[in-house]
């Protein structure tokens, strides 16, 4: 693999993890979509050689909730 090409996708690999470091729910966005968003955005980092564990994933969804839904997620979470 050339040097370029392992630079492009350690770009693409911080771009997706800043991604998913600023990740939250979109205004008028169901919980559903925004579960979709999230797991595109994980199956792509994995694809490019990073990894988060189910929990850091569960804990980021809880974490870009709203505040309408702090009652589920705090009932989750305990």
């Amino acid at each position: 693999m050339s040097a370029k090409s392992l630079y492009s996708m350690d770009a693409k690999l911080h771009f997706l993890k800043a991604k998913y470091e600023t990740f939250a729910m979109l205004p008028d966005e169901s919980v559903n979509d925004m579960y979709g968003r999230l797991n595109v955005i994980v199956n792509e980092i994995k694809g490019l050689g990073g990894s988060y564990t189910n929990l850091e994933i569960a804990q980021k969804m809880l974490r870009a909730l709203p505040a309408k839904y702090e009652t589920l997620a705090t009932l989750l979470i305990n």
